[in-house]
Order: structure tokens, then sequence, then C-alpha cells
């Protein structure tokens, strides 16, 4: 059934004001200058122009052939989109299961000498998981980055420890400036150990499938699971979506693979 005029023009008004309306939301929650936080404006000033051009002219006033390329281009976009997200929202509830000799945590931001909300999470769901599995080390994995007075290791070792974790039971990767460096360099650690057989990607939830990939790209031979670091976040939205373009960023520098798993 072929949609009114004005119902057009109140789908695509609607859905600028929350793409507008999210978009203050993720401001005033994460700062302005987050990443990728452009594209909830963007959303809203494309919505907003296709509502105008509808109003005025009661469908996109676009050459027939130009308006079926846009469209089969943006089904074909839209489908990589569910495919790449439907992998990450599956990965969002990994737990890695109860007989991991290791996990590896990977750092976030850390505030001066404090962790960062994110940072915060993934120390929350470490503590919990070697609480209750006190046979299972850790290797704490991050740099140092701007603003920060410690390296996320650091930050993590100082905060498990004052949990009760026990120091002898952490193992601190200080050298790692992104996830391909955290997951590189806490694999090399582990070669240079006894080689634990089942190993723990422990990150945030969103973030759990990208770092699985880059894991199993680098063939090290460990089993390796998945553990999310789940949490209620305002801005889970955003990161879920801009995590897609995280994935297709290492799928175009060849750091990890087209996979389900």
């Amino acid at each position: 059934m072929k949609l009114k005029k004005t119902t057009k023009c109140a789908i695509w008004f609607s859905l600028a004001v929350l793409s507008f309306a999210y978009y203050l939301i993720v401001g005033a929650d994460g700062g302005f200058h987050l990443s990728f936080i452009w594209f909830w404006a963007l959303c809203g000033v494309v919505c907003l122009a296709g509502g105008l051009l509808t109003c005025k002219y009661g469908a996109l006033p676009l050459p027939a052939p130009l308006k079926t390329a846009i469209f089969v281009l943006f089904f074909l976009a839209l489908a990589l989109f569910l495919l790449v997200e439907a992998q990450i929202v599956f990965h969002m509830a990994d737990t890695g299961g109860d007989d991991l000799d290791c996990i590896i945590v990977l750092g976030a931001g850390v505030h001066g000498d404090r962790p960062s909300r994110a940072l915060r999470f993934r120390i929350d769901a470490a503590c919990a998981y070697l609480t209750a599995h006190p046979g299972t080390f850790a290797v704490l994995s991050g740099g140092r980055g701007a603003g920060e007075n410690i390296t996320e290791a650091e930050c993590m070792f100082r905060e498990l420890t004052a949990r009760g974790i026990e120091g002898d039971r952490l193992i601190l990767e200080e050298a790692s400036r992104d996830t391909k460096e955290n997951i590189r360099n806490s694999l090399a650690l582990l070669d240079a150990m006894d080689r634990p057989q089942k190993v723990g990607i422990l990150t945030a939830s969103y973030h759990v499938y990208r770092a699985l990939a880059l894991a199993q790209a680098q063939n090290s031979g460990y089993e390796i699971r998945g553990v999310a670091a789940a949490a209620l976040d305002p801005l889970l939205l955003h990161f879920t979506v801009r995590e897609f373009a995280g994935v297709l960023a290492e799928w175009a520098e060849g750091n990890m693979s087209v996979r389900s798993f």
C-alpha cells in the first residue's frame, strides 16, 4: 500500500528528530569530541532534507534510474550492515565459560589515574570472573595515551588488587596502543609462558566480535573465547553502530577476515 504524502513526511521528520536528539544525548554524555558522533547529526540532516523534499514534491525529485541505483546501493549497504551487526550483537552475551586458563583484559581510557566508565565496566567484569575462578590469571593490556597519567594496564592492576585480586595473578602489558596491538602483544606474553590452552578476550560487549576476529587472525593455536563486559550505557547504541565502521576498517587493512563464529 502506497503511503500518503503526509505520512511519509511525518516519518522523515520523526527520524530527523530522533537522530538529532540522540546526537545531543551522546554529546552530553560522552562529549562532542567522541569519535563517530557526527554520524547521528548527518542522519538528522539527511532525514530533514528528505522530509522537506517529500513535503514539497511528494517524493524525492530524482530521475527514475538514479533513484533505482540509490535504492539498490542502500539495500546492499543495509544488508552488509545487518550481517556485521548480527555478529556483533550475537557476541554481546559471551561469558567465556568456566574453564578459561587466562583472560586478556583489553584496556580503555584512563582519566588521569582513574578508570573511565568504559574501563570500569571491564574491570568489574574481570574482577567478577577472577573472583569466581581462582585458578584463572589475567593479562591486563593497555599502554598510556593522551591525558593518562598511568598506563591502562597499571590502572586495571591498581583497581583489581584494591578489590582483593592477588597481584601475582595479574600480568601487565603496557606497550599497546590499539586493539590489534592489545591482542598481539598479550598473546606474545602468553607464548613466553607455559602456553595456557583456553584464553578469553574480555572487552566491552559491542567489541567482542572484532576482538575475537583479530585474535583468530593471529593463528596462535590457543582456544580463544569472548568474555563480554556488559553494562547499561546510554552510549551503547552509538558504540554498537560505530563498531561496524571499526570492523570494516580492520577488514580493509587485512587485519581480520570476514567470518562467523
